[in-house]
């Protein structure tokens, strides 16, 4: 279903708010009262766009960072696509631990995990055009989902552990996914 510039800017303005307002208080405790006043809409405009703040957490976070990444072409743009990810995290900290570590992680992340595994079958599908060959859809879904946990799997380890080297952890992303799906796709073509 399509929505109207106005309907999307709506959406905007409370993601927006949202976010304004966690900068102050835990996701937890946030109505959808104060979301909505925030916003300058009523509870009913909110009722009509999301279910409760989780749906609004996981459209804000597929709208700003996920939907964006789906652009890249990762058979040539690795590098800033990974970049483009954890700048954003890094931007956008506080709202992804929230995001992370509140009640509606099962949502963000399974928005998280379909977008990226929809970029690394892109990827996969790229890689096996340009290089002539044949990959069966459910192997493709298989590696793009182990993959894509994997991906998740570091990056939250990365958000709860700011410590670790963000240069370092851009150049293992990029080389490991380089490296996966270049050698899925060289390993089909020897069959």
């Amino acid at each position: 279903m399509k929505h109207s510039v106005t309907s999307y800017n709506t959406r905007k303005h409370l993601s927006a708010a949202l976010k304004k307002i966690m900068k102050e208080k835990d996701v937890s405790k946030i109505s959808i009262s104060e979301v909505a006043e925030a916003a300058g809409v009523n509870r009913k405009t909110f009722y009509y766009h999301f279910n409760d703040i989780h749906d609004l957490l996981a459209w804000t976070l597929d709208d700003e960072a996920l939907k964006l990444a789906e652009t890249f072409d990762l058979t040539v743009d690795y590098d800033k696509a990974i970049k483009f990810m954890l700048d954003y995290i890094e931007a956008n900290r506080l709202f992804v631990e929230s995001v992370i570590h509140s009640r509606s992680r099962h949502g963000a992340r399974k928005s998280l995990y379909e977008s990226l595994c929809n970029i690394s079958l892109k990827a996969i599908d790229n890689a096996a055009k340009r290089k002539r060959a044949y990959l069966e859809d459910e192997y493709k879904s298989f590696v793009a989902g182990f993959s894509t946990q994997a991906v998740i799997g570091t990056i939250l380890y990365w958000i709860d552990n700011p410590e670790y080297e963000r240069v370092k952890l851009e150049k293992y992303l990029v080389r490991v996914f380089r490296v996966t799906v270049e050698n899925l796709v060289a390993d089909e073509t020897k069959h």
